[in-house]
């Protein structure tokens, strides 16, 4: 292992880490294009550059490297399948669209008529609403191949592991990964290790994380061969031994491991490893991966040094074995469009997922997707399947149980997930394939507690299904609307808290000020702090993306990045000798049931100085009442801390009689569509309902406000009400922060 300290040598210039179409834009004609500069660095470059659309498979960029390697004239085919492949048509296990989002797929299987070995790592990039696939291909070195000593004291022991190893694979020729299992077993054993695992350079696609995997391991501790949990070896020192390809024993607190990373040997020792053997298995002299054995005995490892070659061979056979296998699966098992699985794979997989307790069932169709096919053509309906699975595979992260049933219609099965963190995905999955919010589709759901259900889950699921379609069909006359928004599908990207917090470093949230004015004075009162986000060019109001963080849990990073920054601004304004008025800020019910929610915003108001009723909190409607105790129980408390609690949207969804009753409330916002029923002729009922709920609200010393006031008699017949204040386009539409404080001194 004395190679793991060498320096390696500097590679050539390399896209690896880089994006050469970070700057990329479409031109006036609707084409694929890049910037000079872009251009210019991708011809750069050793690496060959090429896009494809993931669509057509149409070649649309390729850099100087990828000409010159295929010694291209002017004219030269315009797919990528014909070019590369040498076909007629796509091909049928075509791997662009295994390519989503950040993820990629690496293959090695490239490029025939080059004659050269390369590594090809894909990507999706969208533009324009059109899904492109950029490759980058970097040349892999031949690699030597790695002899084993067969001599040591005990020679003896190779006819015996030989025929132990040969009765693994004979009776284990139909299920590769038992025989992997069982001689990494034996391997373990010999060496009196802990642990071994087997790590594969995964090179046919359905690896979208790390480019080093963890595909088998044996555990003394563990009987279970597909529990990955224990035994993890950090990815520094996997990279280190694939790349410069190292073998043999060495203790982990040696300096070559220090060399590698210097928390390296604290966090091996932290998981209980002092010692390792890395042994690699190979075939027709390409390194496959390395067995990872894990605190051996040091003796053993020498006195089995003659067998380590069997191991080799018979490792390597298992594992190319199960390879093809999973290739030959994926042809029959896998859509050829999609890259997910299909009917057939779902018709083998209902047996195991039937063994499972608590499952989700989720059953997905596109609306009028023939009409998209009629009315936009062929490409832009492959174009909204390729949107659907993309959406699928961010809101589904951890299913590996996706499958497209049919041409239209999709299957999602979601096994060991609770009821209520079920409902939370498909609350987000619902918002995305509403009509109003994203493309279109109707979503059907059933939660079940007994794998033993899942056939009766999955026909309630679609029965949902043609529910939700049939309504759809009912609200737009059977028309089919624009079925993807293409700002909408980047609001998926503030799913993640990490996002979240990127995105408030850039200052990409921006708050505005919605005015509250007095009915009486007609002077402003207060104001609400409303946010949006801005994404490029696009401004998302927060409609669009607030429900997908409440149904993930983390708008409590939206809500404390708002109060914090009303509460620095006010600061300012107190300090200059202006004026201030109370600024409310919404919370999602989520937030404030959070166990850290009262001591940050007591920390936030402590920082500035900041008055408890200056910052009236609004409790957001839009969660359901799952955590209800706990609401009522924070809210209490924020009450007696001097906090004013506001009921937002009152009158719709959770926001009702019963919220006002638990609630210790000071202050009630009637909902828009409320107000809105007062511009009607017939206007009695509503009327009489506001006038009966604001003599309820003086009474209880509640201060009512009303919502989108956007007209004089919507006004005039509040004042008459009683109503205390009002917010709306008659008086003002949000404001900049600059602007609202600026009206604030003129008046």
């Amino acid at each position: 292992m004395s190679d793991l300290l060498m320096p390696t040598e500097e590679p050539e210039t390399s896209l690896s880490n880089q994006d050469p179409l970070q700057d990329s834009k479409q031109d006036s004609g609707g084409q694929f294009s890049v910037t000079e500069i872009s251009e210019q660095l991708a011809d750069s470059v050793n690496d060959l550059v090429f896009v494809t659309n993931t669509v057509d498979k149409s070649i649309v960029y390729m850099n100087k490297a990828m000409k010159d390697a295929l010694n291209l004239s002017t004219e030269h085919p315009t797919h990528c399948y014909s070019l590369i492949r040498g076909r007629n048509s796509s091909c049928p296990n075509c791997r662009c669209n295994q390519s989503y989002g950040d993820g990629c797929f690496i293959s090695h299987n490239f490029l025939g008529i080059i004659h050269q070995d390369y590594e090809v790592k894909a990507f999706k990039h969208v533009q324009n609403g059109i899904p492109y696939t950029v490759s980058i291909a970097h040349r892999i070195e031949k690699q030597e191949p790695i002899r084993f000593k067969q001599e040591s004291p005990n020679k003896k022991s190779s006819p015996a592991i030989s025929e132990s190893l040969f009765n693994i694979i004979s009776k284990n020729l139909s299920d590769p990964n038992i025989a992997i299992y069982e001689e990494i077993k034996l391997l373990g054993k010999l060496l009196n290790a802990s642990s071994v695992s087997i790590y594969e350079n995964r090179s046919f696609g359905y690896s979208q994380n790390s480019r080093y995997n963890r595909t088998n391991l044996w555990s003394l501790d563990s009987k279970d061969i597909t529990d990955f949990q224990s035994a993890t070896i950090p990815e520094v020192l996997v990279e280190a031994v694939f790349t410069r390809m190292t073998y043999g024993y060495i203790k982990t607190d040696d300096e070559r491991i220090s060399a590698i990373n210097s928390a390296l040997p604290e966090n091996l020792k932290n998981s209980e490893i002092t010692s390792l053997f890395v042994m690699p298995f190979q075939f027709k002299e390409k390194i496959l991966g390395y067995a990872f054995v894990l605190n051996p005995d040091k003796k053993a490892t020498e006195d089995y040094a003659d067998a380590f070659y069997l191991f080799d061979v018979a490792l390597a056979n298992a594992t190319s074995q199960r390879n093809q296998y999973i290739e030959f699966y994926n042809l029959k098992n896998r859509d050829s469009l999609t890259g997910i699985k299909n009917r057939t794979a779902l018709a083998e997989d209902i047996k195991r997922l039937s063994q499972h307790k608590r499952l989700g069932v989720a059953f997905i169709n596109i609306n009028g997707l023939k009409l998209i096919n009629q009315i936009y053509g062929e490409k832009e309906g492959d174009n909204a399947i390729l949107r659907t699975i993309n959406l699928l595979h961010k809101v589904f992260l951890k299913s590996e149980y996706l499958y497209r049933v049919s041409g239209d219609e999709f299957f999602c099965i979601y096994p060991s997930i609770g009821e209520n963190n079920f409902k939370m995905l498909t609350e987000t999955l619902r918002l995305f394939m509403s009509n109003e919010k994203g493309f279109s589709a109707a979503v059907g759901t059933c939660w079940i507690a007994k794998g033993s259900e899942l056939l009766n889950a999955m026909r309630t699921a679609e029965n949902n299904m043609f529910i939700s379609k049939r309504d759809f069909y009912r609200n737009n006359n059977g028309l089919v609307h624009r079925y993807f928004i293409d700002e909408k599908e980047s609001v998926l990207d503030v799913i993640s808290p990490s996002r979240v917090k990127e995105l408030i470093k850039e200052n990409s949230f921006m708050v505005v000020y919605q005015p509250k004015v007095s009915v009486k004075s007609e002077k402003i009162a207060g104001a609400e702090a409303l946010i949006r986000l801005k994404i490029g060019d696009t401004i998302i109001p927060p409609n669009d993306f607030i429900p997908t963080l409440e149904a993930t849990h983390n708008t409590y990073l939206i809500d404390l990045f708002v109060l914090e920054h009303i509460c620095r601004t006010m600061r300012q304004k107190l300090d200059n000798h202006e004026e201030v008025v109370p600024v409310s800020c919404n919370f999602s019910r989520h937030t404030i049931v959070r166990q850290d929610f009262l001591p940050k915003i007591e920390e936030i108001l402590s920082k500035y100085r900041i008055q408890h009723n200056m910052v009236p909190l609004e409790v957001s409607e839009r969660s359901n009442t799952i955590y209800h105790k706990e609401l009522v129980d924070t809210t209490k408390t924020l009450s007696a801390n001097g906090f004013c609690i506001s009921i937002d949207d009152f009158g719709v969804a959770h926001a009702n009689i019963w919220a006002l009753a638990d609630l210790p409330v000071t202050e009630l916002k009637f909902d828009k569509k409320l107000i809105d029923l007062l511009r009607s002729s017939n206007n009695f009922k509503i009327t009489a309902i506001l006038n009966v709920m604001i003599t309820m609200c003086k009474q209880m010393h509640i201060r009512t406000i009303a919502e989108g006031v956007e007209t004089r008699d919507q006004r005039e017949i509040l004042n008459k009400l009683g109503c205390d204040e009002i917010q709306g386009y008659y008086y003002y539409k949000p404001l900049a922060e600059t602007d609202f404080y600026d009206t604030l001194k003129k008046q």
